[in-house]
């Protein structure tokens, strides 16, 4: 009888769990990761790159764009390249890491704003996102307060959700390069979309959602080890 009782209930818990996974699937953002200009063109500023605490700046950020790739291949999260065109190719590091495969991406963009009006080439860029059923931009590159900046609004607009991991950002077009670029919930974002979430953030555990439903998923396999304890020991009870 016993015997009975425990395994209906742990058929019970199970199929429980699988809603509950589901649903939480359900709710979870369908991210991309935009690397916008990182092209060797715009990080090297003749003599004022040369000072060593612009440097140091390009050698942090490079190695963020780094860290985020990888996160974002170890999340199978589809990897987006946006080359300014005229202006060279993405660094060659930061492509290396991204190897190759369905899920990268490069594409050219002639304004500032990858989803500016004025871009000639926004309808495959947005053909491709929409093809993914992307509904989440994790934006990084330069220049943070131009391209940068336009890009997050003009994603905005399109009625994406947007993450600006801002230890991937910097902007290059000053003396003294400003890196990390943490000025946007300052100076205001401006958009249309009510619905829209815009994050700005400095951990990359808020950017990938490393922690989200890891209580209720810790919960449940807790459950389901009780389960087949009681279970273990109750063999041979009818």
């Amino acid at each position: 009888m016993h015997h009975h009782f425990f395994k209906m209930f742990s058929i019970i818990v199970f199929l429980l769990s699988l809603i509950i996974q589901n649903d939480c699937h359900a709710n979870e953002p369908n991210p991309a990761l935009i690397v916008v200009d990182m092209q060797t063109f715009f990080m090297d500023r003749g003599v004022i790159s040369k000072k060593k605490s612009n440097q140091d700046k390009v050698k942090e950020i490079m190695r963020e764009q780094v860290r985020v790739i990888k996160e974002a291949k170890r999340n199978n999260i589809p990897i987006v390249f946006i080359e300014y065109e005229n202006y060279g190719n993405t660094s060659k590091k930061l492509l290396r890491v991204a190897g190759k495969g369905k899920n990268i991406k490069i594409f050219q963009k002639d304004s500032d704003g990858v989803f500016d009006e004025q871009n000639s080439k926004i309808k495959e860029i947005e053909t491709y996102l929409l093809s993914l059923n992307i509904d989440t931009l994790i934006i990084t590159g330069a220049n943070g307060g131009a391209c940068i900046k336009a890009t997050i609004e003009g994603a905005l607009n399109k009625n994406f959700d947007v993450i600006a991991y801002d230890k991937a950002i910097a902007d290059f077009n000053f003396p003294e390069f400003i890196y990390p670029y943490d000025k946007y919930l300052k100076d205001l974002i401006h958009h249309n979309c009510k619905e829209c979430k815009f994050t700005e953030t400095m951990e990359i555990e808020k950017v990938f959602n490393k922690n989200k439903n890891k209580g209720i998923k810790s919960k449940i396999d807790k459950l389901q080890k009780q389960i087949q304890k009681i279970n273990s020991n109750s063999q041979g009870c009818e």
